[in-house]
């Protein structure tokens, strides 16, 4: 169940019905901006809305900070869990996350435009939704636990996906249990949801997908690791070889969240890494030079 702050929210789409969790701006003021958060895979989308602590859920700090915040279902979770293979890839969830986002602009204000935020799988599907966008002007991209290579261990297509192992961490995906409130990462309040394995290729063809997607970004883009990030490497090379790639961006920063894991919007590090995607909205929209554009958009 979402927080009081929060509500299930179903968008249809020509190829499924996409459910997830939406926000609005505390006090019912108008938004200062819509903002859409993409989760990882195997997640849902409350993955954005962590209640195992106060000031941890990504939806209730944006609506007490005046944006309107959708969460949705990626395409082939929950709701569209029967989707066909073939639209569970990126490009094609990214394409119906683009028709559903035109109806929610269509259908609700969204301030000064819309900002996009991802996290690991979810990062690699909010890059392809802004660089799909068309005629659609973002605000701004920020993400999270992703790379621009093939991740620890996947130097080569042939290799075996491997990544840094620490002891007494809780695996790749979390880290030290320490970075997290108690009973976080019990199976029992975890948002994991069901879904169909993506084909490995995608995963070996993600550096040649990055390296299209992102030379197409004309927006700010906020790059955020935590500093116990196991899946993928954040040495300053690394990083430096993701950030080159974002030619035709304004601006692109890079920040290492103390205390956090690869699955930072579960963590004790949440409130200050949602406090930041937040200022960095803020920063962006002082900053925008168009709006955002569909056919459905109201007049």
């Amino acid at each position: 169940m979402p927080g009081p702050w929060a509500r299930e929210f179903e968008v249809a789409t020509s190829r499924a019905t996409l459910s997830g969790l939406i926000a609005e701006p505390a006090g019912g003021v108008e938004p200062r901006a819509l903002v859409v958060a993409l989760h990882g895979m195997d997640m849902h989308a409350g993955y954005f809305d962590a209640t195992a602590a106060p000031g941890l859920s990504l939806l209730e700090t944006g609506s007490a900070l005046g944006f309107r915040v959708w969460a949705p279902d990626r395409p082939g979770t929950r709701a569209s869990v029967d989707l066909a293979g073939e639209h569970r890839l990126i490009r094609p969830q990214a394409d119906l996350l683009l028709e559903a986002l035109d109806t929610v602009v269509a259908d609700g204000p969204i301030g000064a435009g819309v900002f996009v935020v991802g996290h690991s799988y979810g990062a690699k599907v909010a890059i392809g939704v802004v660089a799909r966008g068309g005629k659609r002007q973002f605000l701004g991209l920020d993400i999270n636990g992703v790379g621009s290579g093939l991740g620890h261990g996947l130097d080569e297509p042939t290799d075996r996906m491997r990544y840094v192992s620490v002891r007494g961490d809780r695996g790749p995906s979390w880290g030290p249990p320490a970075l997290y409130p108690h009973g976080a990462i019990s199976r029992a309040r975890l948002p994991m949801a069901a879904s169909h394995p993506l084909p490995f290729n995608e995963t070996l063809l993600w550096p040649t997908d990055f390296a299209e997607f992102a030379p197409m970004l004309r927006m700010p883009v906020r790059l955020t690791y935590g500093d116990h990030e196991r899946w993928w490497p954040i040495d300053d090379d690394s990083i430096g070889a993701m950030w080159a790639k974002f030619t035709a961006a304004p601006s692109v920063a890079v920040h290492m969240e103390q205390g956090g894991g690869h699955n930072l919007s579960l963590g004790t590090a949440a409130a200050s890494y949602h406090r930041a995607v937040f200022a960095f909205a803020d920063e962006c929209i002082d900053g925008a030079v168009g709006q955002f554009e569909t056919k459905a958009r109201r007049a």
